[in-house]
């Protein structure tokens, strides 16, 4: 509550009704003003056309000052909040939520290996606790790239008549034994692995490589790209289990029970 992620970007129904013409063209003037944009251009080009062009096409548009960010300040050490939704549908979820820190925290390399190691495939942490125990049809946890103060989710789909209670408990299971044993150097080895693949087949491509230089600079620093994959090399067993005993800890959490009705969505 009260934060910004905690929004979605479009709104919500009041927001939309509330519009007007007015409050849209103010919008757009604001924010979609060349000083608030970011132009990537790669693949085999002479930059001094490159430069010429974006002169050609922007250089007329006059900038204009973006609102400032809206501070987020975190969610702060508030204990524990619990969450039970009661909606039409016939399939339970767990959500758990921790909060972590922002992208250019030095632990955010070490939480985006953990990722790989909870829920990188089959023989990662979440699959044989909860989806080959019988517990739920899927599971994963990862966490967010934001320059604010963000959140690692975990989300679990639940097999019909599986107790919330159970499969909380096998999650937590999950969680306390990473906080209490450090991984494996094969674990580890193979979630960098993942981890430094996954980050540069996202780049794969002129289109995607486009798209990753302007997102990184946006949130964080285009050169991320580069230097990326050497700090994913150098995180360790126990840089795992610090950011486990630092974050993933009970008071550090929002817990989600969605219990369905039975009734078909539709009716809602």
């Amino acid at each position: 509550p009260g934060q910004p992620y905690g929004r979605e970007v479009i709104g919500e129904k009041d927001d939309l009704r509330a519009l007007t013409r007015e409050k849209v063209l103010a919008y757009y003037k604001s924010h979609y003003a060349p000083n608030n944009a970011t132009l990537a251009v790669v693949g085999d080009v002479s930059p001094e056309e490159v430069f010429q062009k974006a002169e050609h096409y922007f250089g007329a548009i006059p900038p204009d000052k973006p609102a400032p960010p809206a501070p987020n300040p975190g969610r702060g050490p508030t204990g524990e909040r619990r969450v039970k939704l009661e909606l039409p549908g016939r399939t339970p979820y767990l959500q758990v939520v921790y909060e972590v820190p922002p992208i250019q925290h030095p632990d955010h390399v070490a939480i985006e290996v953990l990722q790989n190691i909870l829920s990188g495939g089959r023989t990662s942490r979440l699959y044989p606790a909860l989806v080959a125990s019988g517990l739920a049809s899927g599971a994963g946890g990862w966490d967010y790239e934001n320059p604010e103060p963000t959140v690692f989710a975990f989300q679990v789909s639940m097999l019909p008549g599986i107790e919330h209670e159970r499969v909380e408990k096998a999650l937590d299971e999950v969680i306390a034994r990473l906080r209490n044993e450090a991984v494996s150097e094969a674990e580890l080895t193979k979630a960098r692995n993942q981890t430094k693949a996954t980050f540069v087949y996202s780049s794969d491509g002129v289109t995607q490589l486009a798209q990753q230089i302007g997102y990184y600079h946006i949130i964080y620093d285009h050169t991320y790209l580069d230097t990326f994959p050497a700090k994913v090399e150098a995180i360790t067993a126990e840089d795992i289990q610090r950011v486990m005993r630092t974050y993933f800890v009970r008071e550090n959490r929002t817990v989600g029970w969605l219990i369905p009705t039975g009734e078909s969505e539709e009716a809602g």
